[in-house]
């Protein structure tokens, strides 16, 4: 056979590396365009990340190496935290056989399911370590999110407008909030690389998006966040006690979360806090605290807190309490669990706390200390913000996930920074 004749074949043997490193490459893309998409559209993260994760998939395929997302599926399978995971999916799922409302509660565990199904396959597929410039490119995707928000909110959302989109100034507030919990694995990245001062201003013009946007449960979380990272910096063990502490509290709590808030907060405080809604968030925590009395052991059934108002519980709730049933959900995902899930369901989600907790002890300094910030400010942002299940939410907790569980060893100082 001469040379020439045998070119095709060489060709055709590099093709499939050339396709499968460019979908690859198309997938790193998409994962780190994420910040920028919601601030553009503010439910965008799951499709964003189900894109990542097809052309992730796709790469392994045309790569001929399918088999290394199965065996990394094997082994994410057997973790605690996996399978507590899925038990509370199931939990949730067996719900709907009581709930009053099957079409809106299956309509909201598919939306859910997807939501976490996205990230997981895109964990599965994509290789391990994040190349340096895909770092580089999700940090100025995050600042570029939280300037996108702000000079649309300086303008006035005129551009928004007239291209015919939602131009209700409240929506950013997702936006800010998916930006915020992105933030802080590329600000770790960052700050390893020895970027310090990167990760520093781009953490302002997050924190300025947030401001700028009144996303005042991203606020709250922007600060829960620091904090833990300021505790880790003195102890680690610490700040995922105090991370664990403060979880545990806000679930046992739920139940008389209103009742406590009430008594705590008092008048004058709500209404310094009129701006923030407090005095409504009360009344609803109060109002889902009676559901939550009425029906401890099974809950209303998976996803039908934004159908309470109609509900037959609502008949046994007290007059005075029962219009607050009909606001969509109780703006705090641990209420929202004992509200739909009962007992049983507070117990699991508490279970994927708890080995949430152990597994971010057990990482290494700076990505523990980043896996804090990411769980502080989720779990300060659940006591007063959207409903639980929302999927543009959990889909950026899950992208996030995937960045944290790629941070690299802490970079030798006299190495060169390619």
């Amino acid at each position: 056979m001469s040379p020439s004749s045998r070119l095709p074949d060489r060709a055709g043997a590099r093709a499939p590396g050339r396709l499968a490193d460019g979908l690859a490459s198309l997938a790193w893309v998409l994962l780190a365009a994420m910040p920028l998409a919601m601030a553009i559209a503010n439910r965008s993260s799951t499709l964003m990340v189900a894109l990542a994760a097809a052309a992730a998939i796709a790469s392994r395929v045309a790569g001929r190496e399918p088999a290394i997302a199965m065996e990394r599926a094997r082994d994410d399978l057997r973790r605690p935290l996996v399978l507590a995971g899925l038990a509370f999916l199931l939990l949730a799922a067996v719900s709907l056989a009581w709930s009053h409302h099957p079409g809106r509660s299956l309509s909201l565990y598919g939306e859910l399911v997807l939501a976490a199904l996205a990230p997981f396959l895109l964990h599965l597929a994509l290789p391990g370590r994040v190349p340096d410039r895909v770092w580089v490119l999700a940090a100025v995707l995050v600042a570029a999110g939280a300037l996108w928000i702000a000079a649309e909110l300086a303008m006035g959302v005129s551009l928004r407008a007239g291209l015919g989109f939602r131009s209700q100034t409240y929506i950013f507030k997702r936006s800010a909030t998916a930006i915020l919990i992105v933030f802080w694995p590329v600000a770790a990245w960052l700050w390893l690389d020895g970027r310090r001062g990167v990760a520093i201003v781009v953490g302002g013009l997050v924190l300025v998006a947030i401001l700028w946007a009144h996303a005042a449960a991203a606020a709250m979380g922007f600060m829960a966040g620091l904090t833990l990272l300021l505790v880790a910096r003195e102890s680690r063990r610490a700040a995922t006690g105090l991370l664990a502490a403060a979880l545990a509290i806000s679930l046992l709590l739920a139940p008389v979360f209103g009742t406590l808030a009430a008594r705590t907060l008092g008048e004058r405080t709500l209404d310094a806090l009129h701006d923030m809604q407090a005095r409504d968030r009360v009344l609803i925590w109060e109002s889902f605290g009676e559901v939550i009395r009425l029906r401890p052991w099974t809950g209303t059934g998976f996803g039908t807190s934004s159908e309470l108002g109609r509900d037959p519980v609502a008949a046994e709730v007290p007059e005075s309490r029962r219009l607050m049933l009909a606001v969509g959900h109780p703006h705090n995902g641990y209420v929202q669990v004992w509200t739909e899930l009962g007992l049983p369901g507070a117990a699991l989600a508490g279970l994927v706390l708890g080995l949430l907790c152990a597994g971010i002890a057990r990482l290494p300094g700076p990505g523990a200390a980043a896996a804090l910030a990411v769980a502080g400010s989720a779990g300060a942002i659940m006591l007063v913000a959207h409903g639980a299940w929302q999927g543009w939410w959990i889909t950026a907790l899950g992208a996030a996930a995937i960045w944290l569980l790629r941070l690299p060893a802490p970079r030798d100082p006299a190495r060169p920074r390619p």
